[in-house]
């Protein structure tokens, strides 16, 4: 069984694999943070997010701790934070390998402070605005 959660409606369907349901979805909503504290993100898998301002998107939150993440293919921007602090990103990998992926991007930062980047794979373009994150370790494409 898959469990499918899309536009707040949730059904299960059986599929012969993840691929054959993925393959007949486009993702439209992305995950949305806004005004959060403490929050631990392991293991997230996101992909295709279209006609959003991001796969991820944090809004005035704080002491975040994303890892072992994968954001794949998104409009506009796979992670986007704004006024974020004190949050860490870890071992995610993060691309865009869409023939127009020149146009987005795979992590924003538009302000914060506190934030660390660290051991990730990047495949794509990204924006940290001056001071808002520590970027070390990791592999750019």
């Amino acid at each position: 069984f898959f469990l499918q959660a899309e536009d707040g409606i949730r059904d299960v369907e059986r599929s012969r694999g993840l691929g054959d349901v993925y393959k007949r979805q486009t993702a439209k909503r992305g995950v949305i943070f806004r005004d959060c504290d403490n929050v631990n993100l392991t293991g997230l898998h996101i992909a295709s997010v279209q006609g959003q301002e991001a796969g991820l998107l944090l809004e005035r939150c704080r002491r975040f701790n994303i890892s072992g993440c994968t954001i794949l293919d998104c409009d506009n921007c796979g992670i986007l934070m704004d006024d974020v602090e004190d949050t860490v990103i870890s071992a995610c990998l993060i691309q865009d390998s869409r023939d127009q992926a020149d146009k987005s991007l795979v992590l924003a930062i538009r302000k914060g402070g506190g934030n660390l980047i660290t051991n990730n794979i990047f495949k794509g373009r990204f924006e940290i605005a001056p001071g808002s994150a520590k970027l070390a370790n990791n592999l750019e494409d």
